[in-house]
């Protein structure tokens, strides 16, 4: 458990500083891109991973296993690799480095990052990107189990294969949501420059505002921008959800739970990468925090979620339990769920308006 809680830290610190990376680097009208690929290597991970431990566990079992390979190996076997560092960590025998005159770095004032918790417009984003981000890992702890119970021919490989459905849906998609998000927040650029165009007021805002891009303006509506596209793809999502447990529930064809779980793993990454985006948008200079903020409160729900989803399993089975969505699935028609996307935009919108106001 200390080894694993290690290994999170820095895949967790990675994250952060890969977030960091692209809010300094990249303009709102790219960021969507940028953090669409970024975003790959993360999700490229859960694809690959049941698949390749599937294929060893099948065929090399125990004989993989760290404490048995030293002794199956002679000491000249390339196989070494596997189990020893290619470069040592500690003594690598370089020269000391020679003292020289450099400035003084500047004094940085630290900005705690659980600040962004005080912000509601930030508050609501991490909130939605943390249940989706559970909802994904929902499926995918519970995966290896409910295949194995309702398919029983299927062998440790063919479960594993069965996580490229879900993992490569969402490694796929995150690119193809990142030129989306790109594509929209030009189509809201020049909606508004055209509007500006064709009253006459351009020139005058611009100046106002002391400004030279229209997306620079105030009333730029970056939030629709970043989540227009959210209360189709919730609803969506909740009918996938409930069409995957019951389709387990009532043991349907192979192909039905896996088609639906791309489904899922798309729409799950499009709200995360969604959300990140815009999060990164609103907290200009400190889009580590920001991913930080992210991680604790998707990883937080997640463990709560893996922790509790098996007993419910066996308590109202699968089918029931797809049933018991948080707040952001729980919609019912595709009325309420543009309602309360509306909502959350005019909370987000206010709440930004506040800010800037603060700052003049």
């Amino acid at each position: 458990m200390v080894l694993r809680c290690v290994q999170a830290a820095g895949s967790a610190s990675t994250l952060a500083i890969g977030a960091g990376v692209i809010s300094d680097i990249s303009t709102p009208a790219e960021r969507g891109g940028f953090y669409g690929v970024f975003a790959l290597g993360p999700m490229a991970g859960p694809a690959l991973g049941p698949v390749i431990g599937g294929a060893l566990t099948q065929g090399l079992g125990w004989r993989l296993l760290p404490e048995t390979l030293p002794s199956r190996q002679n000491p000249r076997s390339h196989l070494k690799i596997l189990y020893k560092p290619v470069v040592p960590i500690i003594g690598r025998q370089r020269p000391a480095l020679q003292s020289s005159k450099t400035l003084p770095s500047p004094s940085r004032k630290f900005q705690n990052p659980l600040l962004l918790f005080t912000r509601y417009n930030i508050l609501l984003l991490l909130v939605t990107n943390a249940t989706s981000f559970a909802v994904f890992f929902g499926v995918v702890t519970s995966l290896s189990t409910l295949f194995e119970q309702a398919y029983p021919f299927l062998d440790e490989l063919q479960i594993g294969l069965c996580f490229l459905s879900i993992g490569g849906s969402m490694a796929i998609g995150t690119g193809i949501i990142g030129k989306i998000l790109d594509w929209r927040y030009r189509v809201e650029k020049n909606r508004l420059q055209h509007r500006l165009v064709d009253s006459g007021e351009l020139e005058k805002r611009l100046e106002g505002e002391s400004v030279k891009e229209v997306d620079k303006l105030r009333e730029f509506p970056l939030e629709k921008a970043r989540l227009g596209f959210l209360p189709a793809l919730i609803f969506v999502m909740a009918g996938c959800s409930a069409g995957y447990g019951w389709s387990l529930h009532f043991k349907a064809n192979l192909a039905v739970p896996l088609i639906l779980q791309a489904f899922i793993g798309v729409i799950c990454m499009a709200v995360m990468n969604a959300t990140t985006t815009l999060m990164i948008d609103l907290a200009p200079g400190q889009g580590s925090a920001a991913q930080a903020c992210s991680n604790l409160v998707r990883c937080g729900l997640s463990a709560v979620i893996i922790s509790i989803i098996q007993p419910i399993i066996n308590g109202i089975g699968v089918g029931w339990t797809t049933q018991i969505r948080p707040p952001m699935e729980v919609p019912r028609d595709r009325v309420k769920v543009h309602r309360e996307v509306q909502f959350t935009l005019n909370v987000m919108a206010c709440s930004q308006d506040l800010e800037r106001f603060d700052m003049t």
